[in-house]
């Protein structure tokens, strides 16, 4: 099938739809290395946030480049105003980005 109108047919090749239901965040990393966390759970993908429970399941979208994966809330915070996730190095890693980036995140049900 060719293309009439190409720089559209481009452009829907390359569109990545967000959830609707997805909730934008601006988020930081952090190292959680020492292991203490505030709910006193460990986790390889672990997620810092101001008020879901403690083990809710999240997915989180970096819309930059598409990559997302699957973390565990077992965190307070971040404390800094502006941000509504800290993310842990693991989760950061994956999601492709180091410092501060715009996210989107869903609860997993």
């Amino acid at each position: 099938m060719s293309c009439l109108i190409p720089f559209l047919c481009a452009a829907a090749l390359n569109f990545h739809p967000i959830n609707t239901n997805s909730t934008n965040a601006n988020a930081s990393w952090y190292n959680d290395r020492s292991g203490r966390t505030a709910s006193g759970m460990r986790a390889t993908y672990g997620v810092a946030h101001k008020t879901l429970p403690f083990g809710t399941r999240i997915h989180i979208t970096n819309p930059r480049n598409g990559r997302s994966v699957t973390a565990v809330v077992t965190d307070r915070g971040p404390f800094v105003r502006g941000r509504n996730l800290d993310v842990n190095q693991n989760v950061a890693r994956s999601l492709g980005f180091n410092g501060v980036a715009r996210l989107f995140y869903s609860i997993v049900h």
